[in-house]
């Protein structure tokens, strides 16, 4: 038997026909940033002090819309299957599109999640450059890869993800020396257990005030930080040590 010609079963087409109706993942997730910016902030300044509250607001209306054009894209497609259909063997091609619209709805959220906080980021004003893209994450250090390569114990490493990846968090880790990491991580990915498992890595997790306000205290977890104290108390502070060294390096160019 060959497997690796099998035809696609009939619930595979009907789930293809409606992903071909529905509007990127991309597309959904910068329209509810740039609505939820242009409400809530204006400007770099306003988008660190206001982070976790634009991002739960471009989350929940990406999630939003979304869930709407999976209404209308679904019922589009579901008529046009009954009508030219009928009835026959109906219940097992629903049965597997439904399997895959979950499966679509899973993805999304961790999409929207990844999508909605590098964009929020690259928004701060911030001096940073792209580090690695591993296993699909990709990570940005702080200010430079010149600064890193130089001075690497006072660079900034941040990363988002929807979903723990142990694959990531060892190869960050070892690749990156002695920076300070954080990680953005969303609700459902902050339990005792993961946080257990992140306690023995050099990691520090980001999240939002609403999520960190919903974490038990008594889990004692001290590297679990808001996005607006990740901005205040470690990325401040060293923002001038940054542009101090990087006008020395220029004085030195210019002099030589």
């Amino acid at each position: 038997m060959n497997l690796g010609h099998r035809k696609p079963s009939s619930g595979s087409v009907l789930f293809e026909e409606f992903r071909g109706r529905m509007p990127s993942h991309e597309s959904i997730v910068a329209q509810e940033i740039e609505r939820s910016v242009e409400r809530l902030a204006s400007g770099a300044d306003e988008v660190r002090a206001k982070f976790s509250a634009i991002f739960s607001v471009a989350q929940s209306e990406a999630l939003r819309a979304y869930a709407l054009h999976q209404l209308v894209s679904g019922d589009r497609v579901l008529a046009d299957c009954i009508v030219s259909k009928g009835r026959d063997n109906l219940f097992a091609e629903l049965a597997n599109f439904f399997t895959e619209v979950r499966r679509a709805r899973k993805a999304f959220r961790i999409v929207a999640f990844e999508a909605t906080a590098q964009s929020l980021f690259r928004r701060c004003g911030l001096p940073f450059e792209e580090f690695s893209t591993t296993d699909g994450i990709r990570s940005f250090v702080m200010p430079s890869m010149d600064d890193f390569n130089a001075f690497s114990g006072e660079c900034i490493i941040f990363a988002a993800s929807g979903a723990f990846n142990e694959f990531w968090a060892q190869f960050i880790v070892r690749e990156t020396q002695n920076a300070t990491i954080f990680l953005a991580l969303p609700r459902n990915e902050v339990g005792l257990v993961q946080l257990e498992r992140l306690q023995k890595l050099p990691i520090n997790v980001l999240v939002t005030s609403s999520v960190k306000e919903d974490v038990d205290p008594h889990w004692c977890f001290p590297k679990l930080t808001t996005f607006e104290d990740f901005f205040e108390v470690n990325v401040s502070p060293v923002l001038k040590r940054w542009e101090k060294r990087r006008n020395q390096s220029r004085a030195k160019l210019s002099a030589a």
